[in-house]
């Protein structure tokens, strides 16, 4: 007997189990699958037996048999998306004295339990470090001394997170976005209805138009809210060359005049970490959401920083990743044969990938007794029942996954646990 049954249903429903398509969700009367409605549904006894039908790219399936009272527990889990967790980590300025001279500075983030990665029961952990020449900062250029360094030690941590393919923007590996913000007096790069380009994973910025304050090698640059070094310029051609590869996403026709600024007088000298979202871009790809700490094991502790959650990690209920992965697993015990992770079936269509994937599905989830006749687990059969968990989850704008007064999937079934049209959180009724 399968443990786990998911039925996914991509926002519409037929009438008649004949005219079902792919992606439709019904509930029925399991003696004769006549197709209920809230009312019919309602009018069932505790003993009458439904089944909920679906359809895949394979034909009809069907959940085992059950009643009101061969239910254990009932749930139901409104779906909501994933919150990307966001760290700052704002950094003292260093003073540029002699006392920082040969002194070694490291930042990093702790990545915790990267599956990706192999590590299984451990936290891969990407650390970069900036250590100071062995003479004192002159300042040339900058507000202060202290400016100087601090630019200079900011600008080499930037580089190695830029370098590492789990914090570089467009690396397929990416787990975590680093950026930094830092806070200061803007002057606009660019004069009227100038503009600008930008490509991810590049380092030059293309101005087209008036330069209003032509940037020079060492300037601090704010582009679009993320900080940047000058390390050239070219006048004739009008690019700029940042320290690192750009870390937003590509654009062009950026308005110059309010977001191309060089910075000065900085008044806070900030890293931000965002957690990336994990796509599923192939069958061998596992849900994933990036959970992360920072961490500085040298030279900053003494100097000074404070690390602040921004945004909480949100996992997110019923979004589309966890419902394919669900699916996935639900085929696996259908055919217990295929393993799906290592050989993946490649000729099976879930019906996760008829929807958008930024769809997130409202879940109805069922567990109830089951008669051990119902299943080919040889190993249960000495037991009278045994549970299952029986799973239908449907979009949260569709008519399956809506609750109310229409014959929609989410009514049907709520109709016939229980007279309420509302589920809590906790279940149907």
């Amino acid at each position: 007997m399968e443990l786990l049954k998911v039925f996914v249903g991509d926002g519409s429903s037929a009438s008649t189990i004949a005219t079902m398509t792919q992606g439709d969700l019904l509930l029925v009367k399991a003696s004769d699958n006549s197709v209920l409605t809230a009312s019919t549904a309602a009018a069932l006894t505790a003993s009458d037996q439904v089944k909920i039908v679906g359809k895949n790219s394979k034909g009809l399936v069907y959940s085992t048999p059950f009643s009101r009272n061969d239910v254990v527990k009932v749930n139901y889990t409104g779906g909501t998306g994933v919150t990307q967790k966001k760290l700052t980590a704002t950094l003292t300025e260093i003073a540029g004295s002699s006392a920082t001279v040969s002194t070694t500075y490291s930042l990093g983030v702790q990545i915790k339990e990267d599956l990706r990665m192999g590590t299984y029961n451990k936290n891969t952990e990407v650390i970069v470090s900036a250590t100071t020449p062995s003479t004192a900062y002159s300042g040339t250029g900058y507000s202060s001394v202290g400016d100087a360094a601090t630019a200079d030690i900011t600008s080499t941590m930037a580089k190695g997170f830029a370098a590492n393919p789990l914090t570089s923007a467009g690396s397929p590996s990416q787990l975590v976005k680093v950026t930094r913000a830092f806070t200061g007096t803007a002057t606009a790069v660019g004069g009227a209805s100038a503009t600008f380009a930008v490509i991810q994973g590049a380092r030059q910025v293309t101005i087209t138009g008036t330069i209003a304050s032509a940037p020079a090698v060492g300037n601090i640059i704010d582009i679009s809210g993320s900080t940047y070094l000058v390390e050239g310029y070219d006048s004739t051609n009008k690019i700029i060359t940042l320290d690192t590869a750009y870390q937003g996403s590509t654009a062009s026709g950026v308005d110059a005049t309010t977001d191309l600024n060089k910075l000065a007088a900085i008044t806070a000298w900030t890293f931000v970490f965002e957690g990336v979202a994990q796509s599923r871009t192939n069958k061998f790809d596992q849900y994933r959401v990036v959970d992360f700490i920072v961490i500085y094991p040298k030279g900053l502790q003494d100097s000074g920083i404070s690390v602040a959650e921004t945004t909480a990690l949100v996992y997110g209920k019923g979004t589309w990743a966890q419902v394919r992965d669900m699916e996935e697993r639900s085929f696996t015990n259908i055919s217990p044969l295929v393993n799906y992770r290592e050989f993946p079936f490649s000729d099976f269509n879930l019906n996760a990938d008829l929807i958008a994937t930024n769809t997130n599905f409202n879940l109805f989830t069922i567990v109830h007794n089951t008669p051990a006749g119902y299943g080919y687990n040889f190993m249960q059969s000495s037991a009278k029942t045994f549970p299952q968990v029986t799973v239908a989850a449907a979009p949260t704008s569709s008519n399956d996954g809506t609750v109310g007064s229409n014959n929609y999937f989410g009514s049907v079934l709520t109709a016939w646990w229980s007279a309420d049209s509302t589920p809590t959180s906790a279940q149907f009724a």
